[in-house]
């Protein structure tokens, strides 16, 4: 069994021997760190990636130094890099130190609270500087109660939807402005003026 202060740089295991005595061997944390590793909690790593290759949408997790553990083909993408070469890497390797400040400050904040951070909209670029508008959700993946051990981040691009509704807010403006100056032109007619709906209700009419 595996035993040891996950805070120094070893822990140690229980080892018999054969005259029946045991004794305490040093194992180096890395070791134990691969058994808590998120890839590791999956039966097959290859299984897993293939799992969050077919979402669309930005997911990888980090391990407490902040370095990417596994990252998806759609943020690979968007990053510019194969999800194998992501592995070992943080956020200001890839994308810059702006980018890189930026959402390291989030994954610590997660890291101290522990607390899952609830979706909140966000605006990134690719690696071609090409604007996204995310919807992004952090979650604290937790080693031992109250220590979280990584970030499990999930990022949804909505940026179609984004710019559909700018598109549909830009519309009703520009209606808005024409009627308005469609109102004008006929309100300074000299004659009366009246314009109905086809149930013969009036729509524009002036005060003449």
């Amino acid at each position: 069994r595996l035993q040891g202060d996950w805070s120094s740089d070893v822990c140690s295991s229980d080892l018999d021997q054969a005259d029946g005595t045991h004794h305490r061997a040093p194992i180096p944390l890395g070791r134990v760190r691969m058994l808590s590793d998120p890839a590791a909690l999956s039966e097959s790593r290859e299984t897993l990636q293939a799992v969050i290759d077919a979402v669309p949408a930005m997911i990888n997790v980090k391990g407490s130094d902040l370095r990417y553990i596994i990252m998806n083909a759609f943020q690979a993408e968007l990053y510019g890099v194969d999800s194998d070469g992501a592995v070992g890497r943080t956020a200001t390797e890839l994308l810059g130190a702006e980018h890189g400040a930026y959402t390291e400050n989030l994954d610590r904040k997660v890291l101290t609270t522990g607390e899952p951070m609830p979706f909140f909209e966000e605006q990134f670029r690719d690696i071609d500087d090409v604007p996204h508008t995310m919807l992004t959700t952090k979650v604290p993946l937790q080693g031992r109660p109250g220590q979280p051990i990584g970030i499990v981040t999930v990022s949804l691009d909505i940026s179609q939807r984004k710019d559909a509704e700018h598109a549909l807010r830009d519309s009703e403006a520009r209606a808005q402005r024409t009627m308005s100056l469609l109102s004008d032109a006929i309100e300074s007619m000299n004659d009366g003026f009246i314009l109905l709906d086809n149930r013969g209700h009036p729509v524009l009419y002036n005060q003449r």
